[in-house]
C-alpha cells in the first residue's frame, strides 16, 4: 500500500496532466472549426481575390473537416476533462479527510489504479511537465523536479517519447534515477 501522500500527488498529477491534454484538444477542435467556417466561407464569398484560390480555400476546408472528424479532437478534450474531473474529485476526497483509516487510504488507492485503466496511453513529457507542477503546488524540494527538455516540452502534444529517459534535476546523490512518471 502507497503512502496517502502519494496518492495525492499523483491524482494531483494526473488532474493536472488530463487538464493541459483537454485544453490542447479543445484548441484542436476550435482551430479546425474556425478553418472550415473560414475557408468554407472564403471558397464561397470569392475571398479568392484577397486571399487565395477558391480550390485552395475549398482544400483547406476539406482537410480540417476531416482531420475533425477522424481524430475526434473533441471527443478526446471530453475524455480528459472526465479524467481531469476524476482525479480532481480523488483529492478532494483526500483532502476532507481529517484522520484517514488504512481501508480509506487502500480505497483511495484502488480508486487512483481504476483511473489509470480508463486512461488513454500517456504523453510522457506532458507527464513530466505535470509531475513538476504537482510538485511545485505542494511545495517539494526543486531537485524532486525532473528534466523537459525544450525539445520534449515542445513536442509533449505529438510524440510520446516512449523511449525516452526523464531524469530527476538534482545533484549527485539523485542523478539518473527515473521517477515514475
Amino acid at each position: 500500500m502507497r503512502e496517502l501522500s502519494k496518492i495525492n500527488f499523483d491524482a494531483l498529477r494526473n488532474a493536472i496532466y488530463h487538464s493541459s491534454r483537454c485544453n490542447y484538444y479543445d484548441f484542436l477542435n476550435r482551430l479546425m472549426s474556425l478553418l472550415v467556417v473560414a475557408a468554407g466561407a472564403g471558397a464561397v464569398a470569392d475571398f479568392e481575390k484577397f486571399f487565395a484560390s477558391p480550390a485552395l480555400l475549398a482544400f483547406v476546408a476539406t482537410m480540417a473537416g476531416l482531420f475533425q472528424l477522424v481524430f475526434d479532437f473533441g471527443g478526446k478534450a471530453r475524455t480528459h476533462e472526465f479524467l481531469q474531473r476524476r482525479f480532481y474529485e480523488l483529492t478532494a476526497d483526500i483532502a476532507e479527510a481529517e484522520k484517514p483509516t488504512t481501508a480509506k487510504v487502500r480505497d483511495w488507492e484502488a480508486t487512483l489504479n481504476r483511473l489509470y485503466a480508463e486512461e488513454p496511453p500517456p504523453m510522457r513529457a506532458m507527464d513530466a511537465i505535470a509531475y513538476n507542477a504537482a510538485a511545485e503546488s505542494l511545495g517539494s524540494d526543486k531537485s524532486k523536479r525532473i528534466d523537459v527538455t525544450w525539445w520534449q516540452s515542445l513536442n509533449r502534444h505529438w510524440y510520446a517519447f516512449n523511449g525516452a529517459s526523464f531524469d530527476y534535476i538534482s545533484d549527485a546523490t539523485t542523478k539518473g534515477a527515473s521517477p515514475s512518471a
